[in-house]
């Protein structure tokens, strides 16, 4: 969540993302990297390569792991 000083209130990072997204699209395009913007929607609906990795990390700790075997998992991903 980030606080949107626009209109004074907080909202989804998702949200203020693709307001961003849409506001700079146009120059964007002029500039030839609107794939890398539209990009950003991917990581906003799927999350980053992050996210599974502390998923691999909690459930090997949830199962018994230490620390650093838990990390090393998670790296193999």
């Amino acid at each position: 969540m980030f606080v949107d000083f626009s209109i004074g209130e907080v909202v989804p990072v998702k949200d203020l993302v693709t307001e961003i997204i849409d506001l700079v699209l146009d120059d964007a395009q002029e500039l030839g990297c609107e794939a890398e913007f539209e990009h950003l929607k991917t990581i906003l609906s799927r999350g980053t390569r992050a996210h599974p990795q502390t998923a691999i990390f909690d459930v090997a700790i949830f199962t018994g792991a230490d620390k650093q075997s838990a990390f090393n998992a998670s790296l193999r991903f």
